[in-house]
C-alpha cells in the first residue's frame, strides 16, 4: 500500500464507527459491511466534492471487526489524501476534514441502507437520531507529510491489522490469557470460549477487507500504469522500476509456510552479518557449512571471443563417407 498505492502527497488517518445496537446485523451477516464501505466512501466523497466540484479524493478503506477485548466491534479504518486530485492529475489541498459532517452523513447513509433491507425500521431511526450521542462517530487524525515514509507504512499496516497478536496470548493449565493492548489489563477464556470470541472476526472465503476508492480505485490506478508504459515506450525512456516490497519475507511465510528469516537448525532469527567478496573466504565459509559447488572465479570459463564459425573439411569428408 505504502509504496504501489499511495501518492507522494499529505494523508490523513480516520475511524468511523457504529452504535452498540447495530453490530449485530453485521455479525451473523458479514456481507452486510458493503454497507459501511459504501456509506464511509460517499460520505468523503460529499465532503470533497462540496469544496471543490469534480476532483478526486484517493481513500483506502479497511474493516476491522474486533475491539481490544476480541469483543465484536465493527468499525472502519482509512487513509485519506488530505486534498484531491482534478481531472488532469493536479492536486489541489482542500483540508476538508470535517469530523461532525462526516459522522452526520456516514449515520444517515448506514441507517438508510439498513432501513431498505428491512432490518429496523423508522421508529429506531428517529431514536437514534434524536439522541444527543447516538454511538456513531468519526475521526480524522492530523496530516502526515508525503515524505514521511515511516509514518505512511506504519499506519498502512496498522489499518489492515490482524485482530489479535500472538504475542499478547500465553496458556496456563488451558486457560488462555489476553492482554490487551491499551490498558494492559488481562482476560482470561477457556479453549473453547477463545475460539468462540476469535471466529466472528475471520473473514468469509474470497471477502475483500481492504477496498480502495476513487484516485487510489484499481480502474484509476489501471489507466494511469497504462499510460505511463505508453509514454515510456513512445519517448523511448527507461521504464520506472517499481520499489520492492519490504514484506517479502511474510509473503513467502504466507505462501509456503516457512519462515525464510528463521535458522532451520537452531530455529534463531537469521540476520546478515557481513559480506565476503573475496572467493578465499567464499570457499572457508562454504566448507564450514559443509557446501560445495563453488567454482573461483580464476577458473570459470569465460564466454567465446568470436561467434564465426569455419567449418572443418576433414569433418564434412568423413560424412560423405558414411552417407
Amino acid at each position: 500500500m505504502e509504496t504501489a498505492v499511495l501518492e507522494k502527497v499529505p494523508h490523513r488517518h480516520f475511524v468511523l464507527s457504529l452504535p452498540k445496537r447495530l453490530r449485530a446485523f453485521f455479525r451473523y451477516d458479514r456481507k452486510l459491511l458493503s454497507i459501511l464501505f459504501t456509506a464511509a466512501w460517499q460520505s468523503i466523497k460529499e465532503l470533497f466534492d462540496a469544496v471543490l466540484p469534480g476532483a478526486t479524493p484517493g481513500v483506502v478503506l479497511c474493516v476491522q471487526s474486533h475491539g481490544d477485548s476480541l469483543n465484536y466491534n465493527p468499525h472502519l479504518h482509512g487513509i485519506a489524501t488530505d486534498g484531491a486530485f482534478l481531472p488532469d492529475g493536479t492536486w489541489k489541498p482542500l483540508g476538508v476534514a470535517d469530523a461532525e459532517k462526516l459522522q452526520s452523513l456516514f449515520m444517515h447513509r448506514v441507517l438508510l441502507a439498513l432501513k431498505e433491507k428491512e432490518l429496523i425500521d423508522e421508529s429506531l431511526i428517529q431514536q437514534i437520531v434524536g439522541q444527543t450521542h447516538s454511538g456513531f462517530s468519526a475521526w480524522w487524525g492530523e496530516p502526515i507529510p508525503p515524505d514521511d515514509a515511516a509514518q505512511r507504512l506504519f499506519l498502512s499496516r496498522y489499518i489492515d491489522r490482524g485482530p489479535i497478536a500472538e504475542s499478547r496470548i500465553s496458556i496456563t493449565d488451558d486457560i488462555i490469557t489476553y492482554l490487551t493492548p491499551k490498558d494492559d489489563i488481562t482476560h482470561e477464556f477457556e479453549p473453547l470460549e477463545f475460539l468462540a470470541r476469535l471466529t466472528p472476526h475471520i473473514a468469509n472465503r474470497w471477502e475483500s477487507t481492504t477496498r480502495y476508492y476513487g484516485w487510489y480505485s484499481t480502474r484509476a490506478r489501471g489507466k494511469r500504469n497504462k499510460l505511463k508504459v505508453f509514454s515510456s515506450v513512445t519517448t523511448t525512456d527507461p521504464m520506472v522500476k517499481r520499489k520492492a516490497s519490504k514484506r517479502w519475507a511474510a509473503l513467502i511465510k504466507r505462501v509456503f509456510e516457512v519462515d525464510p528469516l528463521v535458522c532451520p537448525k537452531c530455529k534463531g532469527s537469521m540476520r546478515i552479518r557481513e559480506f565476503l567478496t573475496d572467493h578465499v573466504e567464499i570457499k572457508a565459509a562454504l566448507q564450514v557449512m559443509q557446501l560445495s559447488g563453488f567454482v573461483p572465479p580464476d577458473r570459470v570459463r569465460g564466454p567465446p571471443q568470436t561467434n564465426s564459425f569455419e567449418p572443418d573439411p576433414e569433418y564434412f569428408e568423413y560424412l560423405a563417407s558414411q552417407v
